[in-house]
């Protein structure tokens, strides 16, 4: 019985505290209906800007319901596929990531903050204002311009790191390419599928520069 009770008081302070946050930031919610299926609630400015903004009612507001927010997906060509960490709270110092956003909405996403870099927020923007790294792209560079090794993620919209392997199979300006695959998960079936494409090497998330280092060796020989 008395934990039962210790729990209903619990249960009763954050629902207090839930009413004074409601309270206090209210005003900063965006409408419910238009962040349907979102994690976050609200979209501040990003913590790098000048100025602060607030989207406030005027009485101009149309009476229509609000549309839903919509998920806008931009195509980049970064300089470099790794991404690498300093933070002393995360167990891994680089890897590799074809997306710069994410629509899951963990609100405790670490990611998150980066968003500020490109002026955006680490709200909703970072759950519907993605930046990806696109395989097909990936595959007309190197059809133009074959390297002597390319080092993949799998999971990336339009072309997956299996689907880009076959296919600079097929060609055979880039069907001796060294390849290594970067995956979350070091699937069996995932592996086998990929050795029938004569993948050369994989690294599993997250990874050290050792480890990656390591696989590189294993595909063009020793690296001074």
């Amino acid at each position: 019985m008395a934990a039962q009770a210790s729990k209903i008081i619990d249960d009763s302070r954050r629902v207090a505290v839930a009413r004074q946050l409601g309270a206090r930031f209210g005003d900063r919610l965006v409408d419910s209906d238009r962040r349907r299926g979102r994690g976050a609630s609200s979209n501040p400015s990003g913590r790098l800007e000048a100025f602060q903004r607030e989207t406030i009612d005027d009485g101009w507001t149309p009476d229509e319901a609000p549309e839903p927010l919509q998920t806008e997906v931009t195509v980049e060509r970064p300089r470099s596929i790794i991404t690498r960490n300093e933070s002393p709270d995360i167990s891994f110092d680089q890897s590799i990531n074809p997306y710069r956003g994410c629509e899951h909405g963990c609100f405790y996403c670490f990611a998150r903050l980066t968003h500020a870099y490109q002026g955006l927020s680490a709200g909703l923007d970072f759950e519907s204002r993605l930046f990806v790294k696109d395989g097909a792209a990936a595959l007309q560079t190197l059809t133009a311009q074959p390297v002597h090794l390319v080092i993949s993620d799998m999971n990336m919209p339009g072309l997956d790191g299996l689907g880009l392997l076959r296919r600079l199979r097929e060609n055979r300006a880039t069907a001796r390419i060294g390849f290594i695959l970067i995956t979350g998960s070091a699937d069996k079936t995932l592996i086998e599928r990929g050795r029938q494409f004569s993948l050369n090497n994989y690294v599993t998330k997250p990874f050290t520069v050792a480890q990656l280092r390591g696989a590189i060796e294993a595909v063009v020989g020793k690296l001074s």
